[in-house]
């Protein structure tokens, strides 16, 4: 690649430092990055210099990162100097790089490829069932009888804890063999601890103790050698015994004769918890189930164990770079060792990583600020080391302040390193100097309404409102504050977490559902819940109607339900005949289907969802939408494959509640683009702003640790897989992150105590002017579920959807669709998905497709073999049930599946081939058309004499002709969709970053005809390369319309195939 004028241009931008990291391609590299001093843009740079300088293509480059914002902010960097080819690099979260290995190679991940991620509710169920069967006098048995299980939640966060270590079961338990080995030896040694009274001059007597651990070399006796070495160190300089009975109480425990090790005394239960959690994964596996963290597991031990599998990646990806590299846990370390380790490296692989220890928050994520230390001096060797010490964003002010916060740690690299400094040195002189103030209220209403007010002055004044940010340590006190902005018409952007089941329109749906459920077999008929049924909006019943049926009720004695099935409002009769519609199907149609038809007939989707609000208030319409859907598809999760009815809502509801499980529903909210941006100082992390607020910094709420977990688990294990967040140098990073994301001014506010790394002489007082306390309760909060019309420009909701847009088959031609109403369809479909039932041919193909790619995959698992019929048909039969038919549906297509997968598997016996691909999918494959950026699966790729062949299997009616005479319009609509499609995938694979071959055939295969045919009846197409050519100008008109929010009334035109046609036209001829 050719340097580009961009690239020419940032690079001579660049101090020497960081073109030291750009221009050090080869071997590793770690870059020690402080807060502003460009990282982001070194790695965009560094990428392109590779490209420029080395001979290999973009896919040849892996960039991994923490967050899925990380990534898209690389992406979206890269792309600026680079152009399309930044889409062809390798860019992933650690979660997503696994996904698309697994998914690129299912052959070695049998399960992983098929089994579906386990919601909160499953790991809560399947731990209780395990704590339920555990016999009496088991060590983690304890139960209480309000809180239940003690051991339970501790040992669930324990599981998680040992996966971000990297530990499979099997491996976890064989090393707690190994630490239970070494107890006798130490306990022996332990138990020569002088007795009587700590006392310094006693202090040279734990030397021999500290000799006899050293002398072990077992992996526990160097963990206690070493840190007993520290609190006898600390106590020597602080001429006191406090450090070495810090440890004693924390190492120790005194048995029935001496003191022994407290892991010797807690084995019982630290062995109950690693055969738990192998319990938990035996259960895991036989419901079809895997963990968040299951995947970089599975994906690094494969890499270990397949020799085949770990060379293709390395001759795949020649450079490595990571980004924010002290969040990454020992799970994810260990595959980054695995893909670097090879022997030709000689230790010095192509891997360059960018961390900075002070900005480490988020080790409650299991992250270790140890592999920045191992990076250097252990994994790898000959390690340059750059500290890039320019701070491009902050006032010199602002960066003094924050060193005078993170110097008060004491775990960071420029203590352990004299060779590294990491003092900020300003590099903008464009900066001005601003206000830092400090202030401690004697309350959160006035500490809230100075912030409001002080935020209203700087934007009446002129600053840009996105320049302004709140931060806090949680969200509790981020909401409290949003009332006192909304009284002063502060325009702000928040991502709102709910719980859905406190969200109104939630409530509504389960009430009814209750209610009907109720009418149906049940114990006692719910009337008590008809009042507030009766008063939701989108019945449309007065309030004076509901005053008249409360007292005729109460007058004539007689119940709620009597009074309204003879009352004579119209709306009150709608209401109840739709009740009394529910109750006949509640006993035999699926939940789904009753959900569809209670929120369209009701009124409800038109109030919450209707096309108007989409239109004028699309804030409003994606707040109620991501609840909605968040509800719908935690349903659709809860006991998979059984079919779910009515009955079934409460307990769900019910059930969550008991486990006290949240289900926790993000939504933007913002009135317009230019809004004050509030967060965590957690979320805060690698953004910036011209003024930071950081409220609620009182030192007992900044301080404040985690919940202490129960569940015990080896000395040793402790620094790699007890996440921290509870120590001061935790509190002190979290503070130095929220402080380094203002430019120029910087407000602390709190009350007394204030967060005690803030040095006094920068604290103010608010005694001085006083705020009066307002009650704001007079004011709507503006993010209740039923807000007041916007005035502002709330299409700017909807830019986040899509940002890093990549646009399927599906969505272009549901854009075209005219008939159901293009790119509104569109929008309601695939950009807002809403929710909706599954319908019938839609779960019958997707059943289908998933025993078809068995038939490809197993035979690559076992040898050649030819799979089973009876295994063919389980897959099938277990797919078809997530789709949650009613008994007569299910039982029809069951049989129309069996019969058609039945005779392709007595027709096509070794039809399928060891090189064959199904669900070829091209997120990741960098496909650009005209700055439109694609994406799709197809269902069957084979190779064969060097040409690819593409089959997209069809489930329904097949069609012998593209052009037959006698169509119906319908045919007509769907054949031109059809031929899209396979235009579609020959696209995708002339433009795949992987795929070098010419692409041969594309065909549709109609499964079920090979029931009545010796195989299966095939629709080939040819197209013409003006039809390609067409094709790519649609592609690139539809997807420039999506990404600039510009969605076409398509109203006037017709319904059939020429208004489609014309509508394609007038898109690409840009007439509209």
């Amino acid at each position: 690649m050719l340097a580009t004028p961009q690239f020419e241009k940032a690079y001579q931008s660049l101090n020497s430092e960081q073109k030291k990291a750009v221009d050090t391609i080869d071997g590793p590299v770690m870059v020690i990055a402080g807060p502003g001093t460009g990282k982001t843009q070194l790695l965009a740079l560094r990428v392109a210099n590779i490209l420029i300088k080395k001979n290999i293509a973009p896919h040849n480059i892996l960039c991994l990162t923490f967050t899925e914002n990380g990534a898209l902010n690389m992406r979206e960097r890269l792309h600026k100097i680079i152009g399309q080819d930044a889409y062809r690099v390798g860019i992933y979260t650690f979660h997503a790089f696994c996904n698309s290995i697994i998914s690129r190679y299912p052959e070695y991940f049998y399960n992983a490829a098929t089994f579906t991620q386990a919601s909160d509710l499953d790991r809560a169920n399947i731990i209780e069932s395990i704590f339920r069967a555990l016999p009496h006098g088991h060590p983690l048995a304890s139960s209480h009888p309000a809180e239940g299980y003690v051991y339970l939640k501790s040992t669930l966060d324990r599981i998680n804890q040992i996966k971000k270590g990297g530990f499979k079961p099997d491996e976890y338990l064989a090393l707690l063999n190994s630490f239970e080995g070494e107890y006798e030896d130490i306990n022996a040694i332990l138990s020569s601890w002088p007795e009587g009274r700590a006392s310094i001059k006693k202090l040279d007597e734990l030397l021999p103790i500290h000799d006899a651990l050293s002398k072990l070399g077992t992996t526990t006796g160097i963990f206690l050698t070493k840190t007993l070495g520290a609190a006898i160190e600390d106590a020597r300089n602080e001429e006191k015994m406090e450090p070495v009975s810090a440890w004693k109480k924390k190492y120790t425990v005194t048995g029935d004769e001496a003191m022994i090790l407290k892991d010797s005394y807690n084995q019982e239960k630290v062995r109950a918890v690693g055969e738990i959690y192998k319990l938990y994964t035996e259960k895991l596996n036989e419901q079809g189930l895997y963990d968040y963290d299951d995947m970089i597991i599975e994906v690094a031990h494969a890499l270990r164990d397949n020799t085949i599998l770990r060379n293709e990646l390395e001759e795949q990806y020649h450079y490595i770079l990571i980004d924010e590299f002290q969040d990454t846990n020992e799970a994810q370390m260990n595959l980054v060792r695995q893909i670097t380790g090879s022997y030709i490296h000689e230790g010095r692989p192509n891997v360059m990583v960018v961390g900075d220890d002070d900005q480490a928050i988020y080790k409650f994520q299991g992250a270790e600020i140890s592999n920045i230390v191992e990076f250097r001096d252990k994994t790898y060797r000959d390690v340059v080391t750059i500290v890039l010490d320019t701070n491009y964003r902050s006032h010199k002010q602002i960066l003094d302040f924050a060193r005078n916060v993170v110097t008060q740690g004491v775990n960071r690299l420029e203590n352990r390193y004299k060779n590294i400094s990491k003092v900020l040195a300003q590099g903008n002189g464009e900066v001005v100097k601003g206000d830092i103030e400090v202030a401690v209220y004697n309350s959160d209403i006035e500490e809230y309404a100075r912030a409001a007010k002080t935020i209203r002055t700087l934007l009446d004044k002129g600053a840009p409102a996105e320049e302004v940010a709140i931060l806090a340590r949680n969200h509790r006190e981020l909401k409290t504050l949003l009332p006192y902005l909304d009284q002063l018409e502060i325009p702000y952007e928040y991502i709102k977490k709910a719980n859905v089941f406190d969200e109104p329109h939630i409530k509504e749906i389960v009430t009814i559902c209750e209610y009907i459920a109720s009418l149906v077999g049940a114990e006692e008929r719910k009337d008590y819940l008809l009042p507030a049924i009766l008063s939701y909006r989108y019945f449309n019943i007065p309030r004076e109607v509901i005053f008249d049926i409360a007292v005729k009720a109460k007058e004539e004695h007689h119940s709620w339900a009597e009074v309204i099935s003879k009352h004579d409002d119209p709306a009150v009769k709608k209401m109840y005949a739709l009740l009394v519609e529910l109750s006949a199907l509640a006993e035999t149609t699926p939940l789904e289907q009753i959900l569809d038809t209670l929120m369209r007939t009701s009124g409800f989707k038109e109030y919450y969802f209707g096309k108007q609000l989409m239109k004028e208030h699309p804030a409003t319409y994606v707040q109620f939408l991501a609840s909605l859907k968040t509800f719908i598809e935690s349903l659709r999760e809860w006991r998979e494959g059984e079919l779910l009815f009515l009955r079934d809502v409460e307990p769900f509801v019910r059930v969550h509640r008991e486990h006290d499980i949240t289900l926790v529903s993000e939504s933007p909210f913002m009135k317009t683009e230019h809004a004050v941006q509030i967060m965590t100082a957690h979320a805060a992390k690698g953004l910036e702003f011209g003024t930071v607020f950081i409220i609620s910094a009182h030192d007992n709420l900044w301080t404040k640790g985690g919940r202490t977990n129960k569940a015990p688990i080896p000395s040793p294990l402790v620094p790699i897989l007890t996440p921290a967040g509870d120590t001061e140098d935790d509190f002190i990073r979290l503070l130095y992150v929220a402080v380094t994301r203002a430019k120029h001014s910087l407000y602390i506010s709190g009350h007394k105590p204030l967060v005690r790394y803030i040095s006094e002489e920068k604290t103010g007082s608010s005694d001085e002017e006083k705020e009066e306390e307002i009650d704001i309760r007079a004011h709507e909060n503006a993010l209740a579920i039923v807000a007041a019309p916007y005035k502002e420009d709330e299409w700017a909701i909807l830019k986040r959807l899509v940002r890093d847009y990549r646009m399927s088959v599906t969505h272009m031609n549901n854009f075209l669709s005219v008939a159901e109403g293009g790119p509104l369809y569109f929008i309601e479909q695939n950009l807002l998905n809403f929710p909706q039932p599954k319908n019938v041919p839609g779960v019958f193909g997707s059943a289908v497709d998933k025993a078809l790619s068995e038939f490809v995959m197993y035979p690559k698992y076992n040898a050649g073999e030819m799979p089973p019929i009876d295994h063919i048909i389980g897959i099938f039969t277990r797919e078809l049930s997530k789709g949650r038919l009613a008994p007569q549906e299910f039982k029809k297509q069951e049989k129309r599946g069996i019969d058609v997968l039945t005779a392709y598997h007595e027709k096509r016996e070794g039809f399928f081939t060891q090189t064959d691909q199904v669900q070829v999918d091209f997120k990741n494959e960098g496909v650009v058309i005209d700055n439109a950026v694609l994406t799709g699966k197809i269902d069957l790729l084979r190779t064969i004499k060097d040409e690819y062949h593409v089959v997209d299997f069809k489930t329904g009616l097949e069609y012998e002709d593209w052009d037959a005479p006698k169509q119906s319009d319908n045919d007509k609509l769907k054949l031109h969709r059809y031929k899209q499609q396979l235009i579609y995938y020959k696209i995708l694979l002339e433009n795949g970053a992987r795929f070098k071959l010419p692409v041969n055939s594309i065909a549709l295969e109609f499964v079920e005809s090979i029931i009545d045919h010796d195989e299966p009846m095939t629709l080939p197409y040819v197209p013409s390369t003006e039809e390609v050519e067409r094709t790519k100008k649609l592609i690139a008109a539809v997807y420039k319309k999506i990404t600039s929010l510009d969605f076409p009334d398509c109203e006037e035109y017709s319904k059939d195939i020429k208004g489609v046609l014309q509508f394609e036209e007038d898109l690409i001829g840009g007439k509209i």
